[in-house]
């Protein structure tokens, strides 16, 4: 590699057995001149040790689970290089790519920290785990210049900037971190050019679980920018102003629609063709990315989910708004959030 920097790549690890091997084959697919890679076992139960142990990579073993959060903790308070680059088991990085965040990196000096985007393509040929892929690179896509955001699956950090993940925070974590470092005056660039592949797979269930879990703890954020920004929603984590104006608008034809049949507000239903038209209007770019991904049936059921998804992430704002909005009321400090890593004793191999 023709960077100069000394580079640590932390890979926190639970039961990662599954997709342990196709992530460090993609780290190990070409030289590392000057990387080390650091593996953070949170206690797993299955061969995830035995996996990492048939690659060149130095292995930290928790005494007992501590989270992802902890685990990248344990990982950066253990590596002896500045820039250090968080890379999650179940994601596999294209050839090259490592070799484009650490050039980014190295011509960038000022930078503090970097993420990357999720590739469209998804090894896992369900709908929902295609869905999902697609929608998270369309929407990156869509973003450009510095960013107040840091995505979890590959990211990196300057360890000068003094920053630590939050310990204490189980989802949106990233996101929490991201805005932190922003609101300290440190740059974050999305890398366009650095596309991970994500190997999760979704079910409806959990694809829906977790597009109310992260608005929802995006909210906890939003909160706090509440009282230390003027402009609170300016570049907030991935959101563009589109999915807000979308978001609004389904929350507002959906509780149209139960107006309509509980009170027999027949009328309102004209009001509803021309809303969900214009709601189609809105996200015309995101359905016409959609088309270029999948064939007709796809392109269907991904307009029919949309309008599910996007309620369901519309729900999860709304009520953890309402959540952290009144303990922010009733107790000021209880929005408090830990920095600080798990000072234990761990097992290094």
């Amino acid at each position: 590699m023709p960077n100069t920097l000394r580079v640590s790549l932390v890979i926190p690890c639970f039961n990662a057995g599954a997709t342990l091997r196709s992530c460090l084959q993609s780290v190990f697919q070409g030289p590392l001149d000057g990387i080390e890679v650091v593996l953070v076992d949170d206690n797993s139960t299955d061969d995830s040790i035995e996996i990492a142990g048939q690659f060149p990579v130095r292995i930290i073993k928790n005494p007992r689970r501590l989270g992802p959060s902890s685990c990248r903790n344990v990982g950066l308070q253990n590596c002896a290089a500045d820039l250090v680059m968080f890379l999650d088991s179940d994601v596999e990085l294209p050839p090259k790519t490592l070799d484009r965040a650490l050039t980014h990196m190295d011509l960038n000096p000022q930078v503090g920290a970097f993420t990357s985007l999720l590739a469209a393509d998804s090894p896992q040929q369900n709908f929902f785990s295609r869905y999902k892929n697609i929608y998270m690179n369309y929407t990156f896509k869509q973003i450009e210049g510095p960013v107040r955001f840091l995505y979890g699956s590959f990211c990196g950090l300057r360890k000068s900037t003094g920053f630590q993940w939050p310990a204490d925070l189980s989802w949106g974590e990233d996101t929490w971190l991201g805005n932190s470092m922003a609101e300290a005056g440190i740059e974050i660039h999305l890398l366009h050019q650095a596309e991970v592949i994500h190997h999760k797979t979704l079910s409806f269930r959990s694809l829906l679980h977790n597009d109310f879990r992260v608005p929802f703890g995006f909210a906890r954020t939003l909160v706090a920018r509440l009282q230390t920004s003027q402009h609170p929603l300016r570049n907030f984590s991935h959101t563009h102003p589109r999915q807000l104006i979308s978001l609004s608008l389904i929350g507002a034809l959906t509780l149209a629609s139960l107006v309509s049949v509980g009170f027999a507000q027949s009328h309102l239903l004209w009001v509803l063709l021309p809303g969900f038209v214009f709601w189609y209007f809105v996200n015309q770019r995101w359905f016409e990315f959609v088309r270029r991904h999948g064939d007709l049936n796809f392109f269907r059921a991904a307009v029919a989910f949309t309008l599910l998804d996007q309620l369901t992430m519309g729900l999860g704002a709304f009520f953890g708004l309402i959540y952290f909005g009144a303990k922010k009321i009733l107790n000021p400090r209880s929005e408090k959030v830990s920095f600080e890593g798990d000072h234990i004793s761990h097992e290094l191999s």
